[in-house]
């Protein structure tokens, strides 16, 4: 960033003043290191000052499919692109708060995910009919009010036995069959290659036996000139 566009950006929200800056509306952009550096009578000092700008969560954006099959890994997303600090995260199930850990809590023990509260992630690494159910995010920091995001019914279905042993079956027959037709298709050219030798060889034969033919004919006549 060339420092006409810094100051001309800057220029109706800040005032310099001697030893310090003011900014008349601070942002969440403005956060960040500022340096401070003072120099005269052949000294020299400097400071850095960090600025955190402290912004309410807003609504997060949530991921959250609608239908999964059963044995599936599924991930739950949740986000707030505003907070500062960065957001923290909690998910509901049934408008019950999930804790971090199920295992600690026998209401919870039969699911089967895991949370991560400060990337705002519900991963179920082998999701079950017992995780079925409406589930919803919050994003939470120390500088306002916890906001919701939209609740999603996720439906857990099993997986369908008879299709998938009709897909094997297909898959069987199929690999099955291939070699089938390779090997068909090399015994015919196979055969071929025969036939075809056996032709030359016929003809050589007949040739031979035309020849034969010839020479007998060539004696026969010989002979009848002798007589």
């Amino acid at each position: 960033m060339s420092s006409s566009i810094f100051f001309f950006e800057y220029e109706q929200r800040i005032t310099v003043y001697a030893g310090g800056l003011r900014f008349q509306k601070v942002t969440r952009a403005d956060a960040g290191d500022y340096n401070c550096e003072v120099s005269g009578n052949g000294g020299y000092g400097e400071n850095t000052i960090k600025l955190v700008v402290s912004v309410p969560p807003s609504k997060p954006v949530s991921s959250i499919p609608s239908s999964v099959t059963t044995g599936s890994n599924v991930r739950l997303t949740c986000f707030d692109p505003v907070g500062s600090p960065p957001s923290t995260y909690e998910w509901y199930k049934d408008n019950n708060l999930l804790p971090e850990d199920p295992t600690k809590f026998p209401i919870f023990k039969n699911l089967t995910y895991k949370m991560n509260a400060f990337n705002g992630n519900l991963e179920f690494l082998s999701v079950s009919k017992w995780d079925a159910g409406s589930y919803f995010c919050v994003a939470s920091n120390e500088n306002g009010v916890s906001q919701h995001g939209d609740a999603v019914k996720m439906e857990v279905y099993d997986v369908d036995s008879s299709q998938v042993l009709d897909v094997k079956s297909n898959l069987s027959m199929e690999t099955h069959n291939i070699p089938g037709k390779i090997t068909n298709s090399h015994i015919m050219e196979k055969q071929y290659g025969v036939f075809m030798l056996q032709e030359v060889k016929l003809k050589l034969e007949i040739q031979k036996l035309e020849l034969e033919v010839t020479k007998l004919k060539l004696e026969l006549q010989k002979l009848g000139h002798e007589v």
